[in-house]
């Protein structure tokens, strides 16, 4: 099994955060499972320490004694990952990453700092002096990718080395830098930028009036571009009602019997709704923040019988689901039973279970 599939499955019974209550709760039903996942044994403290002892400088001859939340250690015992953990109902916050930076600077030969609340894990390292201000990587379970993946695999155990992250670190945290400092000049652009793009192709000084008639076309080509490469609106599953609930097992009920499951479809009694669990709403057949029933049965039962379709879906499975492949799915869905003709009710169906937000 592949890493990528690890951490999907990893992810896939993570439990609900409504039953974890505080920060040492999260440190054992949330942090300490996702440091196995990276091949850590977190049982044994000569590899993973808990509470470890942090000597604060405050000054030549006083010291702060604190307490760091976790450390990973190497073979020869020494400190080469401190992490810092928050409740799962916290959101990290520059205090928290502050907290981290002192425990961070404080241990000798530590060269990976992480910032987690057992969804989001946020990494730092030390590109120069001092711990960064920003993570060159973060993780968020609840949307992860396969480019996460790819980052969190330099965290396992037997192929960790930092020799190896540095060079990528450096590379990412340019990136975001680099994205950031674009960002600020594709918002506002300063006269420098506009020289520098100018430069190319108009050779004489700009004097104050060009730089501001150049200014103001560079702003809106940036909004023409903006606006070509906006995301399509998102697609909300919203369930289904009494209605859409016979429509929907008419459509399945025609179903070849190859294609039918022994136990009927799931029926959900609660969903997520902004990352917290509510109950489901009356006469709701099924609804996930990760998927939906047209979907399940989609990859459940023509995946084996489709093999074309097979690279298709293990990515969407891989990563949070995209809201357009579901819909195409369920399109096609319709399509397949119904000798490829999507009917005016299977459609008002789609547009019931799939809505614009």
């Amino acid at each position: 099994m592949s890493f990528e599939e690890e951490l999907s499955n990893f992810i896939r019974k993570l439990p609900e955060n409504k039953y974890i209550n505080c920060e040492d709760t999260t440190i054992k039903s949330l942090i300490e499972p996702f440091l196995k996942l990276l091949g850590y044994n977190v049982k044994d403290p000569k590899e993973v320490t808990r509470q470890y002892k942090v000597k604060i400088n405050q000054s030549a001859r006083e010291k702060l004694i604190r307490y760091a939340d976790i450390v990973i250690l190497d073979s020869d015992f020494k400190p080469k990952i401190v992490i810092e953990c928050k409740s799962v109902h916290n959101k990290l916050t520059e205090k928290h990453r502050d907290q981290l930076e002192t425990y961070y600077n404080n241990i000798p030969y530590c060269k990976i700092g992480i910032l987690t609340n057992g969804i989001i894990y946020k990494f730092f390292t030390s590109i120069n002096k001092g711990m960064d201000k920003v993570p060159f990587v973060e993780i968020d379970l609840n949307n992860s990718s396969n480019e996460d993946a790819t980052d969190l695999e330099l965290f396992k155990k037997e192929k960790y080395d930092f020799k190896k992250i540095l060079p990528r670190a450096k590379l990412l945290l340019y990136t975001v830098n680099f994205e950031k400092h674009l960002k600020k000049e594709i918002d506002k652009p300063s006269d420098d930028f506009i020289k520098l793009i100018t430069e190319k192709f108009y050779k004489k000084d700009l004097s104050e009036d060009e730089i501001k008639k150049f200014r103001e076309a560079i702003l809106n080509k940036f909004k023409n571009i903006k606006l070509k490469e906006a995301k399509p609106p998102l697609i909300v599953y919203k369930g289904l009602g009494k209605n859409e609930f016979n429509k929907f097992f008419k459509i399945y009920n025609s179903l070849p019997k190859k294609f039918k499951s022994e136990e009927p479809p799931i029926i959900a009694k609660r969903f997520k709704k902004y990352g917290k669990w509510e109950p489901m709403p009356k006469e709701v057949l099924y609804a996930n923040e990760n998927t939906n029933i047209i979907r399940e049965l989609f990859t459940k039962y023509f995946r084996p019988f489709i093999p074309q379709y097979e690279d298709e879906i293990i990515k969407a499975n891989l990563i949070k689901p995209n809201k357009n492949f579901e819909l195409n799915s369920a399109k096609m869905f319709a399509k397949y039973v119904n000798g490829d003709k999507l009917t005016t009710e299977e459609k008002k169906l789609l547009d019931r279970i799939f809505s614009e937000e």
